[in-house]
C-alpha cells in the first residue's frame, strides 16, 4: 500500500510467483497485527514483507514463513516490530529472517530464524533489538555492517557465527 494510517489485523496472506506477501511503499503510520504471511517466494532484497520508503509503521504479532522475511530499505525508519515470529527456509544462502537498512527501527520480543537471522546494514544506525531470539541454521545469526550506534539488549543469539560486526562504531551487545 502507498496509503497511510491503515490497519491490517488478523489477516492471512499467502504469497506466490516470486512476489512479496505485503509491500508498504511510501507510507506512514500503518499497523499490521495478529497476521500471518506465508509461502512467499521473494528473493534477493525483497521480503515476505517489504517496507520501502516508509516510516513510523507498527508490525506486531506477525507470524511469517517462506523464502525471505521482513525487509526494511534505507529509506524506512522509525518502524517498530514486536511480538513477532519469523521463521524462514534454512537454505540456500540468500534467505534471511530480518534485514534493516533504515535508521532508528526498533525490534522487541520477537524471534528470527533463517539461513541468516538478522542483517543490519548501510543506513541502519540507531536500530535497537531487545528481548528477542535470533538464530541461524547455517551461518551468521546477527550481522552488523557499516553502522553507528546499534544496540542489542537482553537477546539470545545463536549461529555457527553468533555475531559478526564489520566497519561499525558504537555497537553495544548486553544481557
Amino acid at each position: 500500500t502507498s496509503a497511510s494510517s491503515n490497519t491490517f489485523n488478523g489477516d492471512y496472506i499467502q504469497g506466490s510467483g516470486g512476489a512479496e506477501g505485503v509491500v508498504l511503499s511510501a507510507s506512514q503510520c500503518n499497523t499490521i497485527s495478529q497476521s500471518t504471511v506465508t509461502g512467499n517466494t521473494a528473493s534477493g532484497s525483497s521480503g515476505g514483507v517489504l517496507v520501502t520508503g516508509s516510516s513510523s509503521n507498527t508490525i506486531s504479532a506477525l507470524s511469517m514463513s517462506g523464502d525471505n522475511g521482513l525487509s526494511l530499505d534505507p529509506d524506512s525508519g522509525n518502524n517498530v516490530i514486536s511480538n513477532s515470529v519469523i521463521n524462514i527456509k534454512p537454505s540456500p544462502a540468500l534467505y534471511y529472517s530480518y534485514v534493516s537498512s533504515g535508521a532508528s527501527n526498533k525490534v522487541t520480543q520477537s524471534s528470527f530464524t533463517g539461513y541468516f537471522g538478522v542483517i543490519l546494514s548501510s543506513k541502519a544506525s540507531f536500530n535497537t533489538i531487545s528481548l528477542s531470539t535470533i538464530t541461524s541454521s547455517s551461518d551468521t545469526a546477527l550481522t552488523i555492517i557499516t553502522l553507528a550506534t546499534v544496540t542489542v539488549d537482553n537477546s539470545y543469539i545463536q549461529g555457527s557465527t553468533a555475531v559478526w560486526v564489520s566497519a561499525s562504531t558504537g555497537t553495544a551487545l548486553s544481557d
